[in-house]
Order: structure tokens, then sequence, then C-alpha cells
């Protein structure tokens, strides 16, 4: 237990998250397994002194313990810190996932038995006030922890933005150049319909600013990142869009005569299947 707190946040959609599957996928194992890792890592991150940081992992020991054979939990390791998941022995967006107050000089029984404590002591009668004043000040404490909680929310909501994209902060990145992605789409990809620039907005541009940030953050196999400045990433999504190209399914060879639109493909679901060659054997260079 690290300074009083002895659990932590699990995020809603983590077992269907499509960073996991290509984990499971470049490491050559079983989603679950994948699972497993990741909460034996949050666990370890979580009861450490520092929280976040999750240290030398005993793999050897762990292979034991889920019953995989021998160097699967590094193989898992190896993949997480590929994506971006781990790095340098913590859980890369820790600080952001998780709580953001730590109290080492209280918990929540003490509080609760120094407020009542104090309820009995501040009578409406002691303290001078009409029972209407006394009420309104005591709800005073609930309105401002409801307030907290609501600030609290907006801000996860804000940070989860429907992406597997980048678990790093992001202010050294370069802005999304939305229009110059909009012209590389349709120089590679002319056949597919076409969005209009003045009216790419709203969710569509979200989810393309997402996939910006992921390209410039995110790791292959061998710790390389995808780019590491404008030009490579716009390099890189020129090249993501030829390799839409030769996807025939894309393409609108299909029963339905479907085609995907630039709004389709920046959709983590979907952009994470293009990638892990669900419509093509080969794979994004």
């Amino acid at each position: 237990m690290a300074n009083g707190i002895d659990w932590f946040r699990w995020h809603h959609g983590s077992v269907t998250d499509p960073k996991f599957q290509l984990v499971a996928r470049r490491a050559g194992c079983r989603l679950p397994d994948v699972i497993a890792v990741w909460a034996f890592v949050l666990e370890q991150a979580s009861s450490s002194n520092d929280r976040g940081a999750y240290g030398d992992l005993d793999f050897e020991s762990i292979d034991l313990l889920m019953g995989f054979d021998d160097g699967v939990t590094q193989k898992i390791v190896v993949a997480m810190e590929a994506r971006g998941l781990l790095a340098d022995g913590q859980v890369a967006a820790w600080t952001k996932r998780q709580v953001k107050r730590e109290r080492t000089d209280d918990n929540s029984t003490e509080r609760v038995k120094a407020f009542r404590e104090k309820k009995r002591q501040e009578t409406p009668e002691a303290a001078g006030e009409t029972p209407r004043n006394a009420m309104e000040r005591q709800e005073t404490p609930r309105e401002e922890k409801s307030r907290e909680d609501k600030e609290e929310a907006k801000a996860s909501l804000s940070t989860a933005d429907a992406d597997d994209a980048a678990d790093q902060p992001s202010d050294a990145l370069p802005p999304c150049p939305h229009t110059e992605i909009l012209r590389l789409f349709a120089e590679h990809l002319p056949e597919l319909p076409q969005p209009r620039a003045e009216l790419w907005d709203g969710e569509r541009a979200k989810a393309l600013k997402a996939r910006w940030r992921w390209c410039l953050t995110a790791k292959r196999g061998d710790g390389r990142r995808y780019a590491t400045n404008r030009d490579e990433a716009l390099q890189w999504f020129g090249k993501f869009f030829a390799y839409v190209r030769r996807c025939p399914h894309l393409m609108g060879e299909n029963t339905r005569s479907w085609t995907a639109d630039l709004g389709w493909l920046v959709k983590a679901d979907n952009f994470a299947k293009v990638q892990q060659g669900n419509y093509d054997s080969k794979e994004i260079a």
C-alpha cells in the first residue's frame, strides 16, 4: 500500500481497447494474457511508494504465477513499451489516469469522524444560527465535493478522448495540420469521398488529432518512433493513405460497394484494424 491508497482506477473499455489487441499481436500471445499482465503491472505501480513506478519485474516468477510459457511476460512488457504504455519502469499515463490528490496525513474514516464531532459541537444554538442557516452551512461541504467530482469527471473525459492514441504528455508535439492531411488524403485517394476543409470539425477533427498524436508518440517494435517531427508525421500519413489504396475492401471492392472515407479511417477502432492488417496482409512501413 502506497501512502494509504490500496486501490487504483480501472477504466471502462480497457478489456476491449485496441491497444491491447495490438500488443497481443506483436507479442504473439493471447489477449487475456496481455490483460492479466497489464493488471499485474498496474497493481505493482499502485502499491509502490513512488506510485506509477512498477520497478524491476521478475518475468520468470510472473510466467509461473500466470501459467505462461517461459518468456511470455517479457514479450508482453516489451510490446507494451513499444506501444508507449510503459516507459522507464513507469506506467506512462499514471498521473493522468489515476487520482490527482493523495492524502498522507488523513483517511476517510478519520475525516468522517472529525466531521461528525464538529457537527455535534456546532449546533444551531451554540453557533447562534437559525436552523435554516445551519442547514445551508452544513450543505456547503457536499456542494463543494459535488463540484470537485464534476470537475474531475470532465478532466477524465477530456484525457480519455476516444483514444488509444498516446498515453504520454503532448505539450511539445506540433499541432495537427488538418488541412495538409486532407490534401494528402485527396492526393493518394482521389476515388474516395473527399471531406470539405470548411466542414472538417467535431468528432472527426478530434479523431484525426488523436491519430496525429499517436504517430508522434507510439513506438515500433525496435523502440523507434513512427515519427519524431511534423514532416516525418506527414510522410507517415502519406504512406498510410497509400497503404489504404492497396486494400480492395476499403476501395469499394465488396458486396455493398462501400468505400472508406477519412472520417472512418481515423476512428480509433478502424485505424487499429487497418494497421493490424484486417483488410490486407501487408503492414504499414
